[in-house]
């Protein structure tokens, strides 16, 4: 179960953003998933 205050989406275009996060795994860690829940994320818009 996911936590409604929480926007899922910022958090992925977040950890795209960062400039320190150079690849998948950087994102990932930065948006608090593993790399391929987070490229599945990304590839459904966060949802």
């Amino acid at each position: 179960m996911s936590d409604p205050g929480r926007d899922r989406l910022r958090e992925l275009l977040d950890a795209v953003l960062d400039e320190d996060h150079r690849t998948l795994g950087d994102m990932s860690v930065g948006a608090f998933s593993s790399p391929s829940h987070f490229s599945r994320e990304l590839v459904r818009g966060g949802g």
